[in-house]
């Protein structure tokens, strides 16, 4: 028998609608939450929840009982969110502090704008650092879709690097397996809008509190609350000495 699943706030009762939020452990997989694809809607394990949690509602699923966390929309992390942001002069600084569970932001060779990406894991290996990036992602024509892309070369890849940092009365400092299950949960996903549903908006829902810069990568004099004023110098810009910083070139942001 199928499993009946309903929000009654927005009225979906289709459970196929539904986000589950799995952990992997050993060789079993547990679920952890689920979200509402509707309203975004959230539901997660006791365990995961912030004392500052004040909301009763719960939802059953797979026999276990979860409570609803504080609801995040889209129009509230797109507007009224003040990211700060965290550039990274180089490749090797970004490859030493992006951690799993982080919003970063990179802009290709051959784009001009930024595009936004989780990171699900970091991974070293005698070939180099590579990302694990869950993000939206053009497959074709009007195609989109969230993937989950392996072995991300960033120094191939990018050639700018941010990291998006949120305040802590905003993200109270979800757990990195949290983040990671969130994101995986919307894999597969189609429904893309440039205005409403873009990479942005995907790497914002999943967000988390990251770890702070070491001292000697603390570039706080550049950073903003907003990307407006932000200074970032490309990698190339970077190697042709402190005399370049301020002459930016194309690719680089202001």
């Amino acid at each position: 028998m199928a499993e009946r699943l309903a929000h009654a706030a927005c009225r979906n009762t289709n459970a196929q609608k539904f986000k589950r939020y799995i952990r992997k452990h050993g060789g079993n997989n547990q679920m952890i939450g689920l979200c509402c694809g509707d309203c975004l809607s959230e539901w997660v394990s006791p365990e995961f929840l912030s004392n500052d949690n004040d909301a009763n509602e719960t939802i059953t699923a797979e026999g276990q009982e979860f409570r609803l966390m504080k609801k995040r929309t889209l129009a509230e992390s797109q507007f009224r969110l003040q990211k700060h942001h965290t550039p990274f002069p180089n490749h090797r600084a970004a490859e030493q502090c992006i951690k799993a569970a982080e919003h970063i932001s990179y802009k290709t060779y051959k784009g001009f704008i930024m595009h936004h990406a989780t990171v699900k894991a970091v991974k070293k290996d005698e070939n180099g650092i590579r990302f694990i990036l869950i993000h939206w992602k053009k497959l074709g024509c009007n195609n989109y879709e969230v993937v989950e892309d392996e072995n991300v070369n960033l120094r191939e890849k990018a050639r700018c690097i941010i990291r998006c940092d949120y305040p802590e009365d905003y993200v109270r400092a979800d757990s990195t397996e949290l983040v990671i299950a969130r994101a995986t949960a919307w894999k597969g996903e189609t429904n893309y809008g440039l205005f409403s549903n873009n990479c942005e908006h995907f790497a914002i829902l999943q967000s988390r509190l990251p770890s702070k810069l070491p001292a000697e990568l603390d570039n706080s004099k550049n950073k903003t609350h907003s990307s407006a004023g932000l200074r970032l110098w490309c990698d190339s810009c970077h190697r042709g000495g402190q005399k370049n910083f301020g002459k930016s070139c194309s690719w680089c942001i202001w």
